[in-house]
């Protein structure tokens, strides 16, 4: 702001000369103007919101129109009064039209949301796996990534004997337990539901010893949860398959090595981390 004022200071003086009162007027409207810019560029959204806002600014405006007509410029009234409205008329327009975007951009969100959530769980879902995938097989910022893929021990068995909304609630609440284990070790990996009751677990730049040993962990803590529904308690478990990733792979080769480890962990008894 103050190199403004030197220069406007600057010209003024070269094209008026100098007296102290014009000066002053001038300086009085150049930081009234100036103020007015910043409070609407801090306040955007509570300018649009409230049509007193608008005319404050408006005014703000007239009034420094005005400090420059008593510096001896040639501004009048009628310029100060036209300032005002159309200010008023353009921050109105302006409101409509970011009520537009606003609206535009949220439900876009809305859309990606859809796009990328599972609606049952609320994690990620197998198309934001697949990309998410190919981005990190494609990036030359990961040298290596751990990939993790779990179900759930007996799942079908507990939709036969508790029924579906139970199965649906056990599932849900294996996505929180992951979730919140995640957030409280500080630990990045992304937990993405595949299908049915099974999931995929994304580590980026972490060993695989480290992730089987964070899994080893998520396992045993869902083993020995009890999921309380309005009529049954149920425990259950999960197998866990684990690769570290490292070389050049396409996403079907990656998802057929912890497929396959998947499978040992299963055939070796279920509810264990298996990793090679």
């Amino acid at each position: 702001m103050l190199p403004l004022f030197t220069i406007f200071y600057l010209v003024y003086i070269y094209s008026y000369g100098f007296h102290w009162k014009s000066i002053l007027l001038v300086t009085l409207s150049l930081g009234l103007f100036l103020l007015t810019l910043y409070f609407i560029a801090k306040n955007q959204r509570a300018v649009m919101q409230s049509y007193g806002k608008m005319m404050l600014i408006g005014l703000s405006l007239s009034v420094s129109v005005q400090l420059l007509f008593l510096s001896e410029f040639a501004f009048s009234w009628v310029h100060a009064v036209e300032i005002f409205g159309k200010t008023f008329i353009l921050l109105v327009i302006a409101k409509f039209i970011l009520l537009d975007i606003s609206s535009i951009v949220g439900e876009y969100a809305k859309y990606k949301r859809y796009t990328y959530i599972d609606a049952l769980t609320n994690v990620y879902n197998r198309r934001k796996f697949e990309e998410t995938m190919d981005e990190i097989l494609a990036s030359d910022q990961i040298s290596k990534f751990s990939l993790v893929f779990f179900d759930i021990d007996n799942f079908k068995h507990i939709n036969d004997h508790y029924g579906h909304s139970s199965g649906d609630y056990v599932l849900k609440e294996i996505c929180v337990l992951i979730k919140k284990y995640l957030r409280e070790t500080g630990e990045n990996g992304q937990l993405f539901r595949y299908g049915g009751d099974e999931f995929f677990l994304l580590f980026r730049n972490r060993k695989g010893e480290v992730v089987r040993d964070i899994m080893e962990q998520v396992a045993k803590e869902i083993s020995e949860y009890v999921f309380h529904t309005s009529s049954n308690a149920i425990k259950t478990s999960i197998s866990v398959g684990a690769v570290e990733i490292t070389d050049k792979v396409t996403r079907d080769q990656a998802i057929y090595r912890v497929d396959k480890h998947l499978y040992i962990a299963k055939e070796n008894g279920k509810n264990q981390v298996y990793f090679k």
